[in-house]
């Protein structure tokens, strides 16, 4: 792997890794290097120095992301878990985010709220970096799906996901006045032995977080913190908890590139493979009501949408258009 200099125009490090580097991101004084089951951490010297290393669960798509300037977020060791790495604190925190394997991560511009999303795709949580608790669930839909991108608008109140269905939603992300806590067992673990797992999860937050996708508890403290779809059939006792979750706001397609009855097989053939899939439908916030979405390919295009209120006083999507940056193979 080698930083380039833009200023010089050359090359100024090159840190060598013995298995392939699925991502990396740079933060002050540190380049984070992504493996499949390894993060390693490295210092900005002429000679890189290793500065710490974290063993992960199987992470082929290079899962990780930046929680402001001194925390970083990636998978944990078992299946689900998000490791929340504090570099100003020096210590690391586990969240049980999912029962299933994490498929997006994404957190807020000022680092407070990290989104994660599993490989089943109909659910998102939203966490808060500092207090390492649960803010609000949110509803993708129904069927599993698989989650291209997550990404918070600059100001943090809404958060938006893009899908293999070819499906862009917007969410508004409630603030809890008192988010369900992590059971103390499972918050917080020194840096000194980030190999060792945490010794039981607290039976309350079992019951919240490990029912993963499908019907989940109710109890969370950002439940009920935003209108849902269904008013009053959510409030009627014994109903599928899918009636009483938070949905999106405004939705609308983007373009995949896609042949929908082929784009299953050739997924499936790319991750026996181990090919690295292209990134499709990445989320950009350039302003506060505004959202792109990137494609890749020959035909690569993003596609700019605003987020207007209508004349009956609702939230939409309105299309701004679409832009090709590279020209189509010939």
């Amino acid at each position: 792997m080698v930083i380039w200099d833009a200023h010089k125009n050359k090359p100024e490090r090159e840190i060598t890794c013995l298995s392939q580097v699925r991502g990396v991101r740079l933060q002050p004084g540190r380049v984070v290097v992504i493996l499949r089951n390894w993060i390693r951490i490295y210092g900005t010297e002429r000679i890189p120095n290793l500065l710490a290393k974290y063993p992960t669960a199987d992470n082929p798509y290079g899962i990780c992301c930046e929680c402001g300037p001194r925390k970083i977020a990636f998978p944990g060791r078992t299946r689900g878990q998000v490791q929340l790495v504090d570099f100003e604190r020096d210590d690391v925190s586990i969240i049980p985010a999912h029962s299933t394997a994490l498929r997006a991560l994404a957190s807020s511009a000022d680092g407070e709220l990290l989104a994660t999303a599993s490989s089943a795709g109909t659910i998102i949580r939203v966490w808060s970096t500092s207090k390492h608790s649960r803010l609000v669930e949110l509803r993708r839909g129904a069927d599993n799906a698989t989650i291209y991108s997550l990404g918070f608008n600059p100001s943090g109140t809404m958060l938006a996901s893009t899908s293999d269905k070819g499906t862009l939603h917007v969410f508004d992300v409630p603030r809890a006045p008192s988010p369900l806590p992590l059971p103390p067992s499972a918050a917080q673990r020194s840096l000194a032995d980030p190999g060792r797992a945490p010794s039981r999860l607290g039976d309350d937050f079992e019951v919240a977080s490990t029912v993963d996708e499908g019907p989940a508890d109710d109890g969370g403290a950002g439940a009920g913190a935003a209108p849902k779809k269904w008013g009053l059939l959510g409030k009627i006792p014994f109903m599928p908890q899918y009636f009483r979750d938070i949905v999106s706001f405004a939705s609308d397609t983007f373009d995949t590139h896609e042949d929908p009855q082929t784009a299953g097989l050739r997924r499936s053939f790319a991750q026996e493979m181990e090919l690295a899939a292209q990134p499709k439908g990445i989320i950009g916030w350039p302003q506060d009501d505004c959202v792109v979405v990137v494609g890749c390919g020959c035909n690569a295009r993003f596609e700019k949408w605003a987020v207007a209120v209508g004349n009956d006083g609702k939230r939409s999507l309105i299309r701004q258009g679409w832009v090709n940056y590279l020209e189509k193979e010939r």
